[in-house]
């Protein structure tokens, strides 16, 4: 299972953020999930995202008991304004660029 992560921070506080991920990481992985890739835009727009991560864990109850997890360790990070979640799924590409 892959997840998109749109996060904005507040005043620019990408610092702050990095340390919050630092912790956020440690309870991804214990319900099976891990960061796969960082994305910054290099000129992000005031309003965000600042920045995008891909996260990948072994099945959605493992997303799902990261997520629950989440509210405790967000609740420190006052300087997030948003995160958003998005699911992914993969399309196979033999499939996808297959001619009809």
């Amino acid at each position: 299972m892959h997840y998109l992560v749109f996060i904005t921070v507040v005043d620019g506080r990408l610092d702050l953020l990095r340390d919050y991920e630092r912790h956020a990481r440690e309870v991804m992985r214990r319900h099976g999930g891990d960061v796969v890739a960082v994305f910054r835009p290099p000129n992000a727009p005031e309003q965000g995202p600042h920045e995008v991560h891909v996260l990948r864990f072994a099945d959605a109850q493992g997303f799902a008991a990261f997520r629950a997890d989440l509210p405790r360790t967000a609740g420190q990070a006052a300087f997030l304004e948003s995160l958003q979640f998005l699911e992914l799924e993969e399309v196979p590409l033999d499939a996808y660029f297959a001619a009809d």
